[in-house]
């Protein structure tokens, strides 16, 4: 199975999860989906296209192997160490910053000029299914609920860096849910892959909306004074008299 970098960087919404053994992985679908659970965050990369999968096999000499079903599970500090060695390619296209995983763990890398291998031992225990959290009632109009800030940044963090975008337009499309769930989308625009962030609110005490102030709801503005004009001193013109003798 072929996935590109974009799909291990997910690995970074679980950074405060990292004493959970449980989220503390991220999972690779037999179809080239990834995905990373956190506490209150998800995010989902999806495939990489086939005809990039058929150009990358031709060019390393890959047998484009297979994962059983159900896919596999491989722990983060494992996904960073393979994420280290994953060379930034200029030169063919970014086609050098896929890898291909096997069913054993076994990622193969190259930088062009030589290929490594390296062995990671999966998770063998069940992984949450996310296509579950996704199966959500859209709300229509305008919506407000509260989240963890810190969860909020750490999963849009973690889409900037899977979604590259030299341009700078950056877009990042944000639907609420009637409970309150952010829906996060973003595109990767080097590779035309999509990346798919969920972000639960709180509810309970912890849910209770803030209560406006009178300076957020009658913002006091400062009266801007009219300019005052300076008057320049008008200079001396001294006149020479020409004396008649």
């Amino acid at each position: 199975m072929i996935i590109h970098k974009s799909n291990l960087r997910i690995v970074d919404v679980i950074k405060e999860d990292k004493g959970i053994p449980m989220l503390n992985n991220i999972h690779i679908d037999e179809d080239g989906i990834t995905s990373a659970i956190g506490n209150k965050i998800v995010l989902v990369m999806s495939a990489v296209k086939d005809s990039v999968c058929k150009s990358i096999e031709k060019m390393q000499q890959w047998g484009g192997k297979i994962l059983q079903k159900g896919g596999i599970t491989i722990p983060a500090d494992s996904v960073k160490e393979v994420m280290k060695n994953i060379p930034k390619d200029t030169q063919f296209k970014g086609l050098l910053e896929h890898v291909e995983v096997d069913k054993e763990g076994i990622f193969k890398l190259s930088d062009g000029r030589r290929q490594r291998v390296i062995k990671c031992t999966p998770w063998k225990r069940d992984f949450p299914e996310w296509r579950k959290t996704f199966d959500l009632k859209r709300s229509e109009g305008v919506f407000r609920a509260v989240y963890n800030r810190k969860r909020l940044l750490l999963l849009l963090s973690a889409i900037e860096k899977c979604c590259e975008d030299t341009s700078g337009y950056s877009p990042v499309w944000i639907e609420g849910c009637k409970d309150g769930t952010m829906i996060v989308r973003s595109v990767n625009m080097k590779t035309g892959q999509k990346a798919l962030g969920v972000v639960a609110a709180y509810d309970g005490k912890e849910g209770e909306w803030i209560e406006d102030t009178e300076f957020e709801l009658k913002p006091k503005t400062k009266k801007i004074l009219p300019k005052r004009k300076t008057l320049v001193p008008k200079r001396k013109i001294k006149r020479k008299i020409n004396k008649r003798k």
